[in-house]
């Protein structure tokens, strides 16, 4: 007895309801089938991982940071502080990836995100996002903005307003 004469065996005794859900299960056995028999082939699978950086980078990073003091730490041409006139309030770090964003004020007031090479003024690029800091392009040089580190002084600030804020 062939498949065919079967199911419309099967239709004859169990009615169109029946007949549709054979089918149904018919089509999902050959599906199973498929892919048990049919293995993956993994060339066909696209998975970014990042490299994480070599033991002897992290160690010489733990080496050049003072938590204390991390206004003392100056890496590479990079200088702490900004004359940008903005404050850093969080951050967002994905170490997996190696990318993150940054949460400012801005001089107006009002909170801004930013992701890593994102514009954040006219001529100041954010260039890396790290656990307690940024580093901002800032018209060419690098200058590292630091979360607790206090906004800039206003540039109408004269001697009288500077003698009154300490």
């Amino acid at each position: 007895m062939t498949p065919v004469r079967r199911l419309r065996q099967a239709g004859a005794r169990y009615g169109l309801t029946g007949s549709i859900l054979l089918i149904f299960l018919a089509v999902q056995a050959v599906r199973l089938v498929w892919i048990v028999l049919v293995p993956l082939n993994h060339r066909d699978v696209l998975v970014i991982s990042p490299e994480p950086p070599s033991l002897d980078e992290r160690i010489a990073q733990f080496r050049a940071y003072d938590p204390f003091f991390p206004e003392a730490v100056v890496t590479g041409s990079a200088t702490v502080g900004s004359a940008l006139a903005i404050r850093l309030i969080g951050v967002s770090v994905n170490g997996a990836a190696g990318t993150g964003s940054a949460f400012v004020v801005m001089p107006d007031g009002q909170q801004a995100s930013f992701g890593a090479g994102e514009e954040i003024a006219p001529g100041a690029t954010l260039k890396l996002v790290a656990i307690d800091h940024i580093v901002v392009n800032h018209d060419g040089r690098d200058e590292m903005i630091y979360l607790d580190q206090p906004a800039p002084p206003a540039a109408d600030a004269g001697p009288g307003n500077a003698a009154q804020a300490r």
